[in-house]
């Protein structure tokens, strides 16, 4: 009989905060973070460092996993996308035929092997593959959703430092239309399996969010976090630079960085046009 596994997934946006969440929630020795696992084809392909800063193929957890079969399936693609939305808003669809199949519950169980956490962070965030991983009956999954504020991650994918800089408007977009599928989704799953973080809140007040998460999780993070994620060995997969070994070192803690607020009055009114949505979305998602 197969054995079911614990999955804690961080569904959002890009740049809405999930990293800082899973360096978190990883304090716990309960919790075992996969990182942005998705990607897990291209960066066993390319021999891409992990978070420990060595590469793929030699990192003491990974390597046993260079010469595997398994493959995951990046499910951010139009076609995806399309099967989502007509999952979600269709009531006669039970479930999603994805032309691909990953091996997650392969994958999942042989990192389960390796580990004696709890738990399986994985912080992909793309809602296609929360709704892949629900479709598992040997998986249960714990999701977190992470909100920003639509300017400020349309701020940080137009960013100058950003290498892959996107249009600010279009973030803009992407931002409604995202939040507004994973409302709709998590409409469809069990409430008790669901939490959700507003990450301005969070950052405003760490206390009250963290204390949310060991509630929501069962798990105890150390008064002294910081100082765990500095010294933490930590093998996420694809993530924002700050959770790499050199920059967790100097890991200073929780802070709300906001981006520049002048804007010309075009761009304002384009703003509130395109960003309608997001507070009633902000709401729904409370």
């Amino acid at each position: 009989m197969n054995e079911k596994i614990k999955l804690i997934y961080i569904s959002g946006i890009g740049r809405s905060g999930s990293t800082l969440i899973d360096l978190i929630i990883s304090t716990d020795p309960k919790v075992f973070s996969v990182g942005e696992i998705y990607k897990f084809n291209k960066i066993k392909k390319e021999n891409i460092p992990c978070n420990c800063g060595k590469n793929f193929s030699n990192c003491s957890f990974w390597k046993d996993f260079y010469y595997s079969k398994y493959k995951i399936k990046n499910r951010i693609n139009l076609i995806d996308y399309i099967k989502t939305i007509n999952f979600i808003f269709n009531p006669f669809i039970k479930k999603i035929n994805f032309r691909k199949k990953s091996q997650n519950y392969s994958l999942l169980k042989k990192i389960k092997e390796k580990t004696s956490s709890k738990y399986i962070l994985d912080s992909s965030k793309d809602i296609a593959r929360l709704i892949e991983l629900d479709s598992n009956p040997f998986i249960e999954v714990y999701n977190i959703s992470i909100i920003r504020e639509a300017e400020e991650v349309a701020n940080s994918f137009s960013s100058r430092k950003n290498k892959n800089k996107k249009n600010y408007f279009i973030s803009l977009l992407k931002w409604n239309f995202i939040n507004y599928i994973i409302v709709k989704y998590l409409k469809k799953r069990d409430y008790s399996k669901n939490l959700v973080i507003d990450y301005e809140e969070f950052c405003k007040n760490p206390k009250k969010g963290i204390s949310s998460i060991e509630d929501f999780l069962q798990i105890k993070i150390p008064k002294e976090y910081v100082k765990k994620i500095r010294s933490m060995e930590h093998h996420g997969l694809a993530q924002n630079r700050i959770s790499q070994k050199e920059k967790r070192k100097k890991f200073e803690g929780i802070s709300l960085k906001q981006y520049n607020k002048k804007r010309s009055t075009v761009k304002k009114l384009l703003e509130k046009l395109l960003t309608y949505p997001s507070s009633k979305i902000k709401e729904k998602l409370k």
